[in-house]
């Protein structure tokens, strides 16, 4: 699985236990869906022009894990983006990995790996850029 993981120091992780519960989550999840949008603009853009359902599909789920302060982004089809095809309904989730890997008798046709590759360097700026200010916005609101 192709991933970005980005760990904060040891100041970081101080100031964030500094802001008490629930201020992590209100200052990560905000950075990590801004950090993903360039990846869904680029994805989408990359999907194969014969595969519209895939192309609209295309989306974020964040979750939280409390216990471990985690916020995690996965990118990718999300369900309920059905086109019709005569008589039948094609649901991208069912082969959105097939169109990325390919298979035996298709080539691969990537749009979620160059689009995660190539904004790399965008994603860690923007985390870094909305964590400070959000940061800065917790530590003003607790005094």
């Amino acid at each position: 699985m192709a991933g970005l993981v980005i760990t904060g120091d040891k100041k970081l992780q101080r100031q964030f236990r500094a802001l008490g519960g629930g201020g992590q989550r209100r200052i990560m999840r905000p950075a990590i869906r801004n950090a993903a949008k360039p990846i869904v603009r680029m994805a989408r853009s990359l999907v194969p022009r014969d595969e519209r359902a895939l192309e609209k599909s295309i989306g974020t789920q964040i979750d939280t894990y409390k216990q471990t302060g985690s916020v995690i982004v996965r990118i990718g089809a999300r369900s309920g983006f059905f086109l019709f095809d005569g008589l039948r309904k094609i649901d991208p989730i069912r082969y959105a990995h097939l169109v990325e890997l390919g298979t035996i008798n298709m080539s691969p046709r990537p749009f979620l790996r160059p689009a995660m590759d190539s904004n790399r360097n965008t994603v860690k700026a923007i985390i870094n850029k909305t964590v400070g200010q959000g940061i800065r916005k917790e530590l003003a609101r607790t005094k």
